[in-house]
């Protein structure tokens, strides 16, 4: 007979970076041991026997289930200051690289214990609810050593019951990830803005609430509410003194009327008096996006405001405050698709911000966009904007010279070179092209100087971030494009040490098929580097192995992992295995962003560059492509006797929405290059 499952209280703690290419193993390991000793101290100091609890250890974190005997307040209000006191005593005692924060997931169900470790439901989704970009966001925006994430059930059955637990510290947010889509609430300890709600508006507000004009279904109202607001109220008074009573609280408390608002929408739904109050917290709300708009400095309020208000513009020369701006766009009327100007605004305007305050105005943008039921449509909005924050880091155009080569002639010994080339308005892809040119592979690399030289002459008083991509046909992808001279001078330092210089596939431009997941798998990439700078780990596939097994596993991986965005090769490509190596398959399966070494991708020399190249956004906030040039430089910079993996480092990326093939349907006029 099989086990039956036991409700378990379930704890899942997970180490913020703690794959960091700083950490040694050593930290690692010590680390490992910190975070078992303070769980277990936290555990005994809360009076939960840690010998009657189950402890999986996750290598960078623990999963831990806790018999019902225990009352699961004492894990709310009890554990997170004591493992935070733990924390503390490891950190004040260890090297840098050893120091830890951890983000905490609280849950509760039914699990069978077993030795080979629990797949029941609810374990799984502890372990969403602590991997979720919304707790890591938190985490990043916030300095506690502790960020706690808890489900919907756990905080409406205990945390909002205990006060020494602080429920009106949490906010209620939405968890999308993988297959669990569902409610969580995340405890926050950074100052929430004053808000200003007039008590007389909200009072007239509340006594139209159907469920609160009738005894019974507004003690079912107030029963929802957290101890600490119900047990302020005087429940049994009349509706008016009532109504007051809650106006008043919720005009001294920024948390009151977000869980009021989620009370009564349980009992009614979104009726026409609560969708008149989310109104109200909304307008409220404005007043918390000006407290972080306020303190984050944000630059070009007005170009901002003329991007998202059309047809409201600004006169000329006029430099209206944040607050004249954010009052303004609450008179426009909403955006065909439903979204308020001030939601759009907040979306731009947090494109050009650092990652803190992106992240803060981000969080607000999509609470507001929730509660209207708009998730979707403000997506889409993130996404235009993202074209929008290149200007904010240099206040600089970018500009795109993409340069084609093809072999041609029976022995493959002649090149032809397409170029074209666009300054500014990346958004708006319609490069010029120039006439090919035909001729040796010296020849062609003069060529590519010379092209060089005409750009930096004609687009030099714009003073634009110049990006160089070379589109190649597969068998030709491993050419050292990148080391080639930027300009005819004999010293001239390479071209991927002068600018961003990047690969692009010919093969995939010209075929459709694999354009789909292509588009895809960039929009996350895209995304992950506009707000991180960086790349998560998980979405990184390494290659196989260099034979038949390791290609097989690689388009495996590829295929479960359809969110990866990122692949590093095991061996350089193989010119006599093209259609059918690694970066063939890579390149079918969608991936925008690949790199190799051209000698050696098996170093751990590498394997770390790697690492700290795609996931060390928070050390060097620069553009990954900027950090690839860094890189170069670097490598150029050794003395000739040392490596570096820079000197071999190569990188395709695969922008979808600026293609250059197939060609215009009439050939260009060939112009041989000298010789």
């Amino acid at each position: 007979m099989l086990p039956q499952p036991l409700h378990h209280a379930i704890v899942v703690v997970d180490v913020e970076r703690f794959g960091d290419s700083k950490r040694g193993d050593l930290h690692r390991s010590m680390m490992q041991t910190g975070l078992l000793a303070a769980l277990e101290r936290a555990f005994t100091e809360a009076e939960i026997d840690w010998s009657a609890c189950t402890v999986e250890g996750r290598g960078d974190g623990a999963l831990i289930f806790v018999p019902a005997r225990y009352p699961e307040n004492q894990l709310a209000d009890r554990l997170p200051p004591r493992l935070a006191a733990g924390l503390r005593r490891h950190n004040v005692t260890s090297a840098e690289g050893g120091r830890m924060r951890v983000r905490l997931a609280l849950h509760s169900g039914p699990v069978d214990v077993v030795p080979n470790g629990s797949t029941n439901t609810p374990v799984i989704f502890a372990c969403r609810l602590v991997d979720s970009e919304e707790a890591r966001e938190a985490q990043r925006a916030s300095e506690d050593l502790i960020t706690i994430i808890v489900s919907d059930s756990f905080y409406l059955d205990t945390v909002q019951h205990e006060p020494a637990a602080e429920p009106e510290t949490y906010r209620r947010v939405r968890i999308d990830v993988k297959e669990v889509h569902a409610y969580a609430w995340i405890r926050s300890t950074a100052p929430t803005p004053e808000i200003e709600i007039g008590v007389h508006a909200l009072t007239n507000a509340l006594v139209n609430i159907e469920s609160l004009q009738q005894r019974s279904p507004r003690s079912e109202v107030l029963d929802r509410l957290p101890d600490w607001m119900s047990s302020a109220l005087p429940r049994d008074a009349g509706l008016w003194p009532l109504a007051h009573a809650l106006a008043d609280l919720c005009a001294t408390d920024p948390h009151a009327l977000e869980h009021l608002i989620e009370a009564i929408r349980r009992q009614e739904g979104d009726s026409a008096s609560v969708v008149q109050l989310m109104a109200m917290r909304s307008n409220s709300a404005g007043n918390e996006l000006l407290g972080i708009l306020a303190e984050a400095e944000t630059p070009d309020l007005a170009d901002v405001y003329r991007k998202v208000a059309s047809p409201a513009t600004i006169p000329p020369g006029a430099e209206p405050g944040l607050a004249e701006i954010l009052e303004s766009l609450e008179a426009l009327n909403a955006r065909p698709d439903g979204l308020p100007r001030t939601l759009v605004f907040a979306e731009y305007v947090a494109a050009r911000l650092r990652p803190a305050f992106k992240i803060r105005v981000r969080q607000w943008a999509a609470a507001r966009a929730a509660e209207m039921n708009l998730g979707s449509e403000l997506e889409e909005v993130r996404k235009e904007a993202r074209g929008y924050s290149a200007p904010a880091s240099t206040g600089k155009p970018v500009a795109y010279l993409v340069l084609q080569i093809q072999r041609e002639g029976p022995s493959g010994d002649r090149i032809r070179l397409s170029d074209w080339r666009q300054l500014g308005e990346p958004s708006q892809w319609a490069p010029s092209r120039s006439e090919d040119k035909v001729g040796s592979l010296e020849a062609t690399k003069a060529t590519v100087a010379s092209l060089i030289d005409e750009i930096e002459r004609d687009w030099g008083p714009s003073q634009p971030d110049i990006r160089i991509e070379f589109v190649l046909d597969t068998p030709d992808l491993g050419l050292a494009v990148e080391q080639w001279p930027w300009e005819t001078d004999p010293q001239s330092e390479p071209i991927g040490c002068r600018y961003p210089a990047v690969l692009r596939s010919a093969e995939r431009m010209r075929t459709h098929r694999y354009h789909r997941d292509w588009r895809r798998r960039w929009d996350e990439l895209t995304r992950q580097l506009d707000r991180d700078q960086r790349i998560a780990p998980h979405h990184v596939v390494r290659g196989g192995g260099d034979d038949e097994a390791g290609r097989r596993r690689l388009m495996g991986a590829l295929s479960l992992e359809r969110d990866a965005v990122s692949v590093v090769l095991s061996a350089p490509p193989q010119p006599e295995l093209a259609g059918q190596d690694e970066i063939s398959i890579s390149l079918k399966a969608g991936v925008p962003l690949i790199l190799w070494h051209r000698d050696d991708c098996g170093s751990p020399e590498f394997a770390g560059g790697i690492k700290k190249l795609l996931h060390a956004g928070d050390d060097n906030p620069d553009h990954l492509l900027e950090r690839v040039r860094q890189t170069r430089v670097m490598a150029f910079a050794t003395e000739p006797h040392e490596t570096h993996i820079g000197s071999a480092l190569m990188v395709l990326y695969d922008d979808p929405t600026r293609l250059v093939l197939p060609h215009q349907p009439s050939p260009p006029l060939e112009v041989e290059a000298a010789k």
